[in-house]
């Protein structure tokens, strides 16, 4: 959505500047000019602000369905379904490192406040510390669908895995605390879809389930969470993801369409292109 209330659709067309692929996936950017995309349909794009157009990479047939894109530094790490993690240069349009992790279903990638680098996969967590050039199978995860990572203001790494709710660890990979559904914290569902930490330090979960936070004063250890389902106002207890945006609304994606929250009152906008999932 732009400043004026309205929305650009961008889709893919043969026309020259135009995105490649339909099935995004991964959207990210380390400056206010370049964005880069991944779509499921194999597709790398870097959109130009700017001047409004994409530039797209030659990388489908090598990564074939791009779960997550991680910048770092002029390279990029591509997340795939089914072909591993790769490090990628854009500048050379060349792939300079692969790496197969157990089964190559690679979900979600975070690089840590250490420089570590960290990959979600089906069969658990996978680490490569800074100035190593290897990945280690973090103790206590090869049974985890990990799904998604994040790390607090604190340092804390938070790993959401699909059925076994969360896991905590400190700075170096330490386990701390694992959270569940039934363990009287909050936490509406074991299967985890994303995190969020906002302007106020509150740290946010999205299930499927419905939507959770936390307050910033209370401690990770003993944590419990505040909930946000239907009965509240959402369309669905499906969320994907939420974010906030400069004028402090919480835009969240679900399976029903996309909605605008203010936290304070929780008032809903209205479901912006509802039944479609995103």
């Amino acid at each position: 959505q732009n400043r004026q209330g309205a929305y650009d659709l961008f889709y893919d067309s043969s026309s020259p500047g135009s995105m490649k692929g339909n099935i995004v996936r991964s959207i990210i950017s380390k400056d206010d000019r370049y964005i880069w995309i991944g779509t499921e349909d194999g597709e790398l794009n870097r959109y130009d602000s700017e001047e409004g157009t994409f530039k797209s990479f030659p990388v489908k047939e090598t990564f074939g369905n791009i779960q997550s894109v991680l910048i770092d530094g002029d390279q990029l790490w591509i997340a795939t379904y089914g072909k591993g993690l790769f490090k990628y240069d854009p500048a050379k349009e060349s792939v300079t490192a692969h790496y197969n992790l157990a089964g190559n279903y690679v979900i979600d990638l975070l690089k840590t406040m250490d420089g570590d680098i960290a990959a979600a996969t089906h069969n658990g967590l996978f680490v490569m510390k800074k100035g190593n050039d290897g990945f280690d199978l973090v103790d206590g995860t090869s049974e985890d669908f990990v799904h998604t990572l994040e790390q607090d203001a604190l340092g804390y790494i938070w790993v959401g895995t699909y059925g076994q709710g969360i896991k905590i660890f400190g700075r170096h990979f330490r386990h701390l605390r694992t959270i569940t559904q039934n363990d009287g914290s909050g936490l509406l569902s074991n299967h985890i879809t994303s995190f969020y930490e906002d302007s106020d330090r509150h740290f946010w979960v999205t299930t499927d389930g419905g939507l959770c936070y936390k307050d910033p004063q209370t401690s990770v250890l003993d944590c419990r969470f505040y909930g946000i389902t239907m009965e509240d106002g959402l369309p669905t207890n499906v969320v994907c993801s939420i974010t906030e945006d400069l004028d402090g609304m919480f835009w969240i994606s679900t399976t029903r369409g996309l909605i605008r929250m203010t936290l304070r009152d929780r008032h809903f906008s209205p479901i912006y292109f509802e039944e479609s999932q995103i």
